[in-house]
């Protein structure tokens, strides 16, 4: 059986799944979706206090609470299309006693929300923009553009919105007024903002770099596949590409300083001073000079690398299982990042979800649900622990490592363990109903939400030695513990 402790610092059932969490100060803010009953269908939105779990207030919203975005002492809700009342309510709540201060009813659905400077942006689907006071929820101007807005972001008071078929418009944040409005030749799928340069990367390649004060096209590039990520570092723009194909562009000019191109797709990538590390299908790795695009170095890992991760010039390369039956142990690899020689190989059960890096110490999550700490330096295993369900997530905090697993349906749950970092010994275990929906850390405090189940850890109480442990039976386990205070938990 699970160790018997008083483990959780609270929970709290809600009356249906959660969708969003906010924090502001103390308060933990969730929306829900929409339960029926016999006399009333509702979404609920509820604030609990952090530290205790205490609810402070509940809310009945009209529609599925999609997101919750906190500014000052002001809770805004932004809520689902209701095809009965024929609108999207938009609330904004006290946050203090869950009073509503005001109400605004959009006839569409609200793709994105953003606040600048007490102003509520709201983007739609068909294509209307509006801006309402976040105190009074007073409409302060509204907007149409030709097509849904996706998103919605903000450099200074100027609002840039990106919408489908290409277009992209910036309008002044305070007035509504139009600066400029540009059109892309396909829809835009990634955007970055630098200094007053907005990058545009589009599905078919088209890549452009607009003056944000102006919409004047400083620069055109065209890759030659989709544009996927856009990461800008030292006045240098990476184009992640479909089909392998990796740019480096001048951030002022559009020059393209360098091009390279993966035998397959890139599927995670990593940057440690000037140095790319391209992982890909069917093993295939790459270290890139960040300013020239040589080839510094090429590995070719047995199966496709799934994660890379950079820590003291090592890369730590995990793969993903094949379809060869016959493949059992997959393999991890950790090379040196400026030669890409191997420095050590571990054979893991089962394919490697997640990396982490703690001190000298390499977190492998696999999706058997092996999990590994193997030593930096030598790739000798410390420990190994098989979890109750696959792997999704790994955290590590100070000394204990913190995995989230998914949903087990022989067990009938989806555990959450704790583990001791030095000696991957269980600290304790705990049974979620379904997989991790979200997870927030604040103060210390780990929030996770499951299916209409909100937990609260204290990380604090959870960071302990194991002091000893006597072994009764052989199925019986009895571990004694103390915290940072000799507390017993």
């Amino acid at each position: 059986d699970v160790f018997k402790t008083d483990d959780k610092l609270w929970e709290f059932k809600a009356e249906y799944d959660v969708w969003s969490t906010s924090i502001k100060d103390n308060v933990l803010v969730l929306g829900c979706s929409l339960t029926e009953n016999l006399l009333s269908k509702y979404a609920p939105v509820y604030a609990l206090d952090l530290k205790t779990g205490n609810k402070l207030w509940k809310f009945k919203a009209e529609d599925w609470v999609n997101t919750t975005t906190i500014k000052d002492d002001v809770a805004i809700l932004r809520c689902g299309y209701n095809k009965y009342l024929k609108y999207a309510p938009v609330y904004a709540l006290d946050l203090k006693t869950g009073n509503k201060l005001w109400e605004f009813k959009v006839e569409d659905w609200v793709n994105t929300t953003t606040i600048k400077n007490d102003i509520v942006v709201l983007g739609c689907r068909g294509g209307y923009v509006y801006a309402l006071d976040l105190k009074t929820g007073t409409k302060i101007w509204e907007f149409k553009v030709e097509s849904s807005v996706e998103m919605a972001s903000t450099k200074d008071d100027i609002l840039i919105l990106r919408c489908l078929f290409g277009y992209t418009y910036a309008l002044d944040i305070r007035t509504g007024h139009k600066l400029w409005k540009f059109k892309a030749e396909h829809d835009i799928w990634t955007t970055s903002i630098k200094d007053d340069v907005i990058i545009l990367g589009c599905r078919k390649g088209h890549t452009y770099a607009l003056d944000i004060k102006t919409g004047s096209k400083i620069w055109e590039f065209k890759a030659e596949n989709w544009v996927k990520t856009i990461s800008i570092k030292d006045n240098i723009v990476i184009l992640g590409c479909r089909e392998g194909h990796t740019y480096a562009l001048d951030l002022k000019t559009g020059t393209k300083i360098w091009e390279f191109k993966a035998e397959y797709d890139v599927w995670t990538t990593s940057i440690k001073d000037d140095v790319i590390v391209l992982g890909c299908r069917e093993g295939h790795t790459y270290a890139l000079d960040l300013k020239t695009g040589t080839k510094i170095w090429k590995f070719k890992a047995e199966y496709d690398v799934w994660t890379t991760s950079i820590k003291d010039d090592i890369v730590v390369l995990g793969c993903s299982l094949t379809e060869d039956l016959l493949s059992k142990y997959i393999p991890v690899y950790a090379l040196d990042l400026k030669t890409g020689k191997r420095l050590w190989e571990f054979r893991a059960e089962g394919s490697v979800e997640t990396t982490s890096i703690k001190d000298n110490i390499v977190i492998l999550g696999c999706k058997e649900g092996y999990t590994y700490a193997l030593d930096l330096k030598t790739g000798a295993k410390i420990w190994e622990f098989k979890a109750g369900g696959r792997v999704e997530t790994t955290l590590i905090k100070d000394d204990v490592v913190i995995l989230g697993c998914g949903y087990n349906e022989y067990l009938d749950y989806a555990p959450l363990y704790f583990l001791d970092l030095n000696t991957g010994s269980q600290i304790f275990e705990f049974k979620m109903k379904s997989d991790v929906g979200s997870s927030i850390i604040k103060d210390n405090i780990l929030i996770l939400s499951s299916k209409n189940e909100v937990y609260a850890f204290d990380l604090d109480k959870v960071d302990i030695k194991l002091m000893s442990m006597d072994i009764k039976e052989k199925e019986e386990r009895k571990i004694v513990a103390t915290n940072k205070n000799k507390n017993k938990l």
